[in-house]
């Protein structure tokens, strides 16, 4: 297939309805079985959304939250190579003409059953057992959005810093990325995808692997890592896109990939636990979706926008090189949860872990850990004895038993 003209009204409508449908068609399911030293195991089935990192967070061990959350971007992302791979397929099969006069709907109908799929799953899904224990010794609040910005605005501010750094990156690598390739540097469409689902095989080989290095060397030290990365590499990265070597190009597409890979393998055992478990999902929700809809869902348009105005095909490179200074500001200002428990009506991690990460940190959260779980576990033993046919929220393991007696 030729390359496209760039800057056509046809060219620019194909890609807009191809980006949204492989985006929409990308809502699929993530299934892993979280198992806790033969404790028992919990199945979790989520979509991708902040909803089901919390959810996540929430029902994994405090020890493996980090490898366990991995795998909520390891399914976005297979999600986002099978529907690169519908839509190249597609392109191929039909041309650019094609998919213009209405094979684009075909990605849409996809969707579909995924949705449905989604949908039955997430009737079934039981509380996650941290916030099932909060509700239990009433930690909870019934209007938390009236503390909003009361308390722990400086979380909220963190984490829509973070955000910023977290989906400008992904927006713009795995949703614009092909658009840029093919409609301003003159590649073929089904080069641009091909590429592209070459690169995320890759990434998911990466992820899970990374999501547990973090629990070893904590979290902060891998954000830091991938912010001053894509501050220092973006713009060059860009460039190597815009060379005529096969292999350079891929090269450039990597490391843009690679950074991302340990972004995303750690925001979903990171981000919950900035909050404390009476308002993490309300505080979660309104910080992850204003920094989104503001900054990182708008990406694509403004890139766009830009190289048009200005004629530098570098825009992109400096969009995510700001991001990354504004991401790794706000990584300083986190504290480190790695090996932290999200159980109790604090903040997790240690309030000193603020700043640069120290090996420190990770042993003040473990051993926090392990006395908030002495504390909770002597205090479910005095109830059962007081209460012996109460339903008892099981502390050691990472799910919920119910008893009966």
């Amino acid at each position: 297939m030729g390359n496209s003209t760039p800057g056509s009204d046809e060219e620019y409508q194909l890609h807009a309805r191809l980006q949204d449908g492989q985006s929409r068609n990308s809502t699929h399911i993530s299934s892993v079985q979280i198992i806790d030293d033969g404790a028992g195991s919990i199945p979790i089935a989520v979509q991708h959304g902040f909803c089901a990192a919390v959810y996540i967070a929430e029902s994994a061990p405090d020890m493996r939250r980090g490898f366990f959350g991995s795998f909520l971007e390891f399914g976005t992302t297979v999600g986002f190579i099978l529907a690169a791979i519908v839509c190249t397929t597609t392109i191929t099969l039909v041309g650019d003409e094609g998919m213009l006069e209405g094979w684009w709907r075909l990605p849409f109908l996809l969707t579909i059953p995924l949705g449905l799929t989604a949908l039955w799953i997430r009737t079934r899904l039981v509380e996650a057992p941290v916030f099932a224990e909060a509700s239990a010794h009433r930690e909870t609040l019934k209007s938390p959005l009236r503390q909003v910005l009361a308390q722990n605005w400086r979380q909220l501010l963190v984490l829509a810093g973070f955000v910023v750094l977290l989906n400008v990156a992904f927006y713009l690598i795995l949703g614009y990325m092909p658009t840029h390739m093919s409609g301003q540097l003159g590649h073929s469409t089904a080069q641009g995808n091909w590429m592209l689902v070459a690169v995320m095989a890759l990434m998911l080989l990466a992820i899970p692997r990374v999501g547990a290095l973090s629990h070893r060397i904590g979290r902060k030290p891998l954000l830091l890592t991938a912010a001053v990365g894509y501050i220092v590499l973006s713009v060059p990265a860009i460039m190597l896109l815009g060379v005529e070597s096969l292999i350079l190009q891929f090269l450039g597409l990597a490391v843009l990939c690679f950074l991302l890979v340990i972004l995303v393998s750690s925001a979903s055992s990171t981000l919950p636990a900035l909050f404390p478990t009476a308002v993490r999902y309300t505080r979660f929700a309104l910080a992850y979706n204003f920094s989104t809809a503001f900054f990182a869902g708008t990406s694509h348009t403004i890139a766009n926008q830009l190289i048009e105005t200005t004629g530098n095909q570098l825009v992109p490179g400096w969009y995510m090189a700001i991001a990354g200074v504004i991401g790794l500001v706000s990584i300083l200002c986190m504290r480190e949860t790695a090996q932290a428990t999200l159980r109790g009506e604090v903040i997790p991690g240690a309030p000193d872990s603020v700043g640069w990460p120290k090996k420190v940190h990770l042993e003040e959260n473990q051993v926090d850990a392990e006395e908030r779980r002495r504390v909770r576990v002597q205090a479910r033993l005095r109830s059962q004895r007081a209460h012996p046919s109460l339903v008892l929220a099981t502390l050691e393991c990472g799910h919920t038993k119910r008893r009966v007696r």
